[in-house]
């Protein structure tokens, strides 16, 4: 009976121990499982964020753009009211004795005089001309002759030349890039590596967003730390960073957006740079 005792309760044991055993290998499976679903959940999250900081940047240079027009508009309207240059203001105006209501009040003044001053002289030649027309009428034609036929005798006069018209430069001719949403597909040799690039739209409008889209793979698995862009325009150049949208910081999808502050009738390009502890790779494409 006893040794039946002690086999009962072996087994028992056993069993106990099986059941803890199996108990705890769930709760570590439904833990790990629970963990990559929150992963998932934070990673989906923090892509949304990026997406939000993203439209806001643009929202804040969209407003400084504004900003700076409303800027220039208003100097404009100054130029136009006192007739100052960019370069002037009306406190300098007034310490130069040159407020614009004086200056036109001067000028008037001027004018007037010279109108007064051009009458007395037109009266003056006109009463000079009669008297040498009685003269003329009195004397003989030998007369005329001896006294050597008027003033400017042997004198040719030699025609102003009036300057000739500097050549207009030849027009500018602008040619068209496509529409909408085109897609490159790009190669480096170097990591981390850019296989595609989007451009949505290419033939953005002065003041109006473009969307610049890049896949990239790092094949030495080095996390990406850094991937910028610039456009060059006709005569500026327009940096902006790209954001991790989708993937993995080794093999994803990065966009970023920039807003269009000239033309682009001459020069049309893009360099996208991406970095990683493997070293820097970069992409330029020419749209004109």
């Amino acid at each position: 009976m006893k040794k039946k005792s002690r086999s009962v309760l072996i087994i028992s044991i056993i069993l106990v121990l099986f059941s803890v055993s199996f108990f705890a290998k769930s709760r570590i499976s439904l833990a790990a499982t629970i963990s990559g679903v929150r992963l998932a959940q934070f990673q989906e999250q923090i892509t949304k964020i990026r997406a939000q900081i993203q439209e806001i940047k643009t929202l804040i240079e969209i407003k400084n753009l504004k900003k700076e027009i409303d800027e220039k508009e208003d100097l404009m309207e100054k130029v136009r009211m006192y007739g100052l240059t960019l370069h002037q203001t009306i406190p300098d105006i007034i310490l130069q004795g040159l407020y614009p209501f004086k200056v036109v009040e001067e000028s008037s003044t001027t004018t007037t005089a010279t109108d007064t001053v051009a009458t007395t002289t037109l009266a003056e030649a006109s009463t000079t001309a009669s008297s040498t027309e009685e003269v003329a009428s009195e004397a003989t034609t030998t007369e005329l002759i001896t006294t050597g036929g008027g003033l400017g005798e042997g004198i040719i006069p030699v025609p102003e030349l009036e300057p000739e018209p500097e050549p207009e430069p030849p027009p500018v001719v602008c040619t068209s890039v496509p529409s909408g949403t085109i897609t490159y597909s790009v190669s480096t040799k170097a990591n981390p590596k850019m296989t595609q690039v989007v451009i949505s739209p290419l033939d953005v409008e002065k003041f109006s967003s473009q969307a610049v889209r890049a896949t990239i793979q790092e094949t030495n698995d080095n996390p990406i730390t850094n991937v910028s862009g610039t456009a060059f325009l006709d005569n500026v150049s327009i940096p902006f960073t790209l954001y991790l949208i989708s993937g993995t910081e080794t093999s994803g999808t990065w966009q970023g957006s920039w807003v269009n502050s000239d033309s682009y009738c001459k020069t049309y390009m893009m360099r996208i740079t991406a970095t990683s502890a493997s070293g820097q790779s970069n992409v330029e494409l020419s749209f004109k």
